[in-house]
């Protein structure tokens, strides 16, 4: 099954940058330099999402239907004048940046410690070069996906993850907080290397000659136009999340981020995806003008991401404290204090996660229908949602506050997607219950069994519910395929 695959794949190149998270805590750990990197790793992040996201959200389902409309010399001409068009504003945006990393610093809130401020500044002017490899790896995966290429870009990414940890580890104790900046640099160029080369490969050099017709290049920036403000309003919503952690105190992001470096395996298992193979996916189904069809498939969808949440929701929100324990017992930084912090912030992390399953497919179903308007509006109301929850509540839970906003808000606005995008509510609303009861049923028989065994048995107890969400995970999710 292409779902299992694709996630199998994910969850392996996710899995292995974990690595790198062992290796930060031991040798970095909660210190002033990991909060510079990840203020720097954040503007960074920031300025991509905004200027490409939106355009990458439609470009594998306008791959689908350019195909359709167009000659094949006609519609990879304007793929590659998109590409070549999108890496030039991304060379733009590197200069700027360059030119003046001390104003993104002060926005992203690193101005409230002047060493903070110095040091964000300092990783800014060399990181700047990754929004051109993100763009450049975004957008020729993008490519390779619409060729129904899933495979070959995910086994170039487990390696170029694996790359990553293995020139942080030989650099970590002579640079310190410097190896993330030049372990990301360079894995992520190798990436961009092998992905340029498997495209000539697999579809000429129209995607490596950079060549760019506006007028073809349009096609693809016009119908996102209508998202840059929701995508600007989510880039908003990061600028206040990292503010308030610094007003939190030193050390505050660092032990944020860590807890979501384990959230950000799934999460980027789900969202990466659903943009590979949702929105392809229905939108072939929408072309064969069989709504049945669609409503079905959007569902199956659903019900999968889900499901195959049950596992990580049982380590995340039952086991956290023991994972958090194992990764950060041999750092001498991150206290018994932090680790506590970080454990309770995985599991509100790993709740929220069902939201942004629930958005993830609503997002994609809305795109394949071609409401992108839509879509643009209730990525807003996300955004906005967040900001008031972190904005109200800060005061009085902190970081946990935080954590809670993004789920409650995805999954909010994501069941109003499905919604406007003609999934019945009802349905929806019934494949959310039944898989989420799975998640109570599996809390509810080990939170008993922690009154009802010893305490020698509770990790054997910990370990039979873990194999038994993945059993049920894979169950549900096969038992879907074949009635499909």
């Amino acid at each position: 099954m292409p779902f299992i695959r694709l996630v199998l794949l994910r969850v392996l190149r996710a899995g292995t940058s974990i690595a790198s998270l062992i290796i930060t805590a031991k040798f970095i750990g909660v210190s002033m330099e990991r909060d510079a990197w990840i203020l720097a790793l954040s503007v960074i992040g920031i300025l991509s999402v905004f200027l490409f996201n939106p355009t990458l959200e439609i470009f594998r389902a306008k791959v689908i239907h350019l195909r359709g409309e167009l000659s094949k010399e006609e519609a990879d001409r304007a793929i590659s004048s998109y590409i070549s068009f999108s890496l030039l504003i991304a060379l733009l945006a590197i200069f700027v940046v360059i030119a003046g990393p001390a104003l993104f610093a002060a926005a992203i809130g690193a101005d409230a410690n002047p060493a903070l401020f110095s040091e964000t500044g300092r990783f800014l002017r060399w990181g700047a070069l990754y929004v051109l490899l993100t763009q450049a790896t975004n957008a020729w995966s993008s490519v390779l996906n619409s060729e129904n290429k899933y495979v070959a870009p995910e086994f170039i990414g487990i390696g170029t993850a694996a790359l990553n940890v293995l020139i942080l580890l030989l650099l970590v104790r002579q640079l310190g907080a410097d190896a993330l900046l030049w372990s990301t640099l360079g894995s992520s160029a190798v990436q961009v290397l092998l992905l340029g080369l498997l495209l000539k490969r697999s579809c000429g050099t129209i995607f490596l000659t950079f060549k760019v017709d506006l007028a073809y290049a349009w096609r693809f920036v016009a119908p996102a136009l209508p998202l840059y403000f929701a995508f600007g309003a989510g880039q908003v919503a990061l600028i206040v999340e990292k503010n308030l952690l610094v007003l939190a105190g030193t050390g505050a992001i660092s032990i944020y981020d860590y807890a979501r470096k384990f959230i950000d395996v799934p999460y980027g298992v789900i969202t990466a995806t659903a943009a590979s193979l949702i929105s392809p996916t229905l939108a072939k189904v929408v072309i064969s003008k069989d709504d049945d069809a669609f409503v079905r498939a959007a569902l199956r969808h659903l019900n999968a991401f889900i499901l195959i949440l049950l596992p990580v929701t049982a380590v995340f929100n039952l086991g956290g404290a023991s994972l958090i324990t194992i990764f950060f017992s041999n750092s001498a930084s991150v206290t018994d204090a932090d680790q506590q912090v970080i454990a309770r912030l995985l599991g509100v992390l790993g709740w929220g996660l069902i939201g942004v399953a629930i958005y993830a497919v609503g997002s994609q179903t809305l795109i394949a229908r071609g409401r992108i308007a839509h879509y643009a509006k209730l990525g807003l109301l996300t955004q906005l949602l967040n900001i008031a929850i972190n904005w109200i509540f800060f005061p009085k839970f902190g970081v946990l506050a935080i954590a809670a906003s993004w789920g409650i808000s995805y999954g909010v606005t994501g069941f109003l997607m499905q919604a406007y995008a003609r999934i019945p509510f009802g349905s929806t609303l019934g494949v959310t219950a039944k898989a989420v009861s799975c998640h109570l049923v599996l809390v509810l028989l080990y939170r008993l069994s922690e009154y009802l065994l010893p305490t020698t048995f509770k990790a054997i107890a910990f370990i039979m519910l873990f194999i038994v969400s993945c059993g049920l995970s894979l169950f549900f999710i096969n038992r879907d395929a074949r009635r499909s």
